[in-house]
C-alpha cells in the first residue's frame, strides 16, 4: 500500500514538472516578438531608374531647382516621384551640343528638357511626354509683322538657336531654309539676350523663337512683352518634353518601362493634376 502511494506521488511530481516545463515554454514563446513580414517596398525590386543622373537646364517651371521656393520644376518633380533616388544634376555645359555629347558618353545620364531634338537621334526616349512647353516669337515693335499661321513664317527672316529644333515647326523651317540666310538665322546655343536683342533691333532678323517664359523674362527679369521695343508676336506651338537616356545605358528598356508605369500611376492617383496646378 505504501509502495503504491509512493508511485502515485512520484507520478504526480513528474506530471507537475512536465506541466511546469510546458508552461515556461509557452511563456518564452509569448515573450518573443513575432517576426514582422517585410513591407512591399522592402521586397520590391530596386528601380533601375534610381541610378540615373538627371541633367536639367534652368527652364522654370519645367526644370531647374529654385533655391528660394525649394521646388524642382515640374519635369524634375514628376521624375523624382517615379525615381526618388535619382540624382538631379544641374547642367553647366555652355551649349546643348556639349551637354548632349556628355550624356552620350555617360550611361548613367539622362535629359529632361530637349524633347525630340534632331541631335538626339538614337537616344532612347519615353513614349509619354513629361510635359509640354510653349514656344513663341518676339518681334521688334517697329516691325509690323505678326504671326498668324505657319505660312506667315515664310515671309520673314526667323532667328532661333539649335535648342528650339525640338519644335517640329522650327525644325521644318530650318530644314527648308538653312541654306537661305534671308529666311533663317541660326543663333549659337550660348547666345544671350544681350546678344540677340540688339541684332533684332538692328534688323538682322524679323522675329526670334523663344520659350513663352523666356520671351517674358530676360536676364534682368524685365518683362519683354511690356518693353517699348519688343512685343510677343506668338505663341506658335506646344512642344513635348520626354525622358531621354544615354544610348550607352544598358538598362534603357527597363528604365523606360518603369517610367511609363510610374506616369500611369501618377496620372491615376491624381498626382500629375496636382503638380500641374502647382506649377502652371
Amino acid at each position: 500500500m505504501i509502495r503504491k502511494l509512493c508511485y502515485l506521488l512520484f507520478g504526480i511530481l513528474v506530471a507537475l514538472c512536465a506541466l511546469k516545463a510546458i508552461t515556461a515554454a509557452k511563456a518564452r514563446r509569448a515573450s518573443t516578438p513575432a517576426p514582422v513580414p517585410p513591407s512591399a517596398e522592402e521586397t520590391a525590386t530596386p528601380l533601375a531608374g534610381n541610378a540615373l543622373h538627371i541633367h536639367y537646364q534652368p527652364w522654370q517651371p519645367y526644370a531647374g531647382h529654385d533655391p528660394i521656393s525649394g521646388r524642382d520644376g515640374y519635369c524634375l518633380d514628376v521624375i523624382h516621384r517615379i525615381f526618388p533616388q535619382a540624382t538631379l544634376a544641374y547642367d553647366e555645359h555652355p551649349t546643348d551640343a556639349q551637354l548632349i555629347a556628355h550624356v552620350a558618353d555617360s550611361p548613367e545620364c539622362a535629359l529632361v528638357t530637349l524633347g525630340r531634338h534632331p541631335d538626339l537621334q538614337g537616344f532612347p526616349q519615353s513614349k509619354t511626354p513629361i510635359a509640354h512647353y510653349t514656344i513663341t516669337v518676339i518681334s521688334p515693335r517697329k516691325n509690323p509683322w505678326r504671326y498668324t499661321s505657319p505660312e506667315s513664317l515664310e515671309s520673314i527672316r526667323l532667328a532661333y538657336s539649335r535648342t528650339y529644333l525640338d519644335a517640329p515647326l522650327v525644325a521644318e523651317h530650318w530644314a527648308r531654309h538653312k541654306d537661305d540666310p534671308k529666311r533663317a538665322l541660326l543663333l549659337p546655343d550660348d547666345t544671350s539676350a544681350d546678344d540677340w536683342l540688339p541684332r533684332a533691333l538692328a534688323g538682322d532678323c524679323d522675329a526670334i523663337v523663344l520659350t513663352l517664359a523666356a520671351a517674358r523674362w530676360d536676364a534682368d527679369n524685365t518683362n519683354l512683352v511690356l518693353r517699348d521695343d519688343f512685343r510677343d508676336a506668338g505663341p506658335i506651338q506646344q512642344v513635348p518634353l520626354f525622358l531621354t537616356l544615354s544610348p550607352k545605358n544598358p538598362n534603357a528598356p527597363a528604365i523606360l518601362e518603369e517610367f511609363e508605369q510610374g506616369m500611369a500611376r501618377l496620372r491615376a492617383d491624381g498626382t500629375l493634376d496636382r503638380l500641374h496646378a502647382l506649377y502652371f
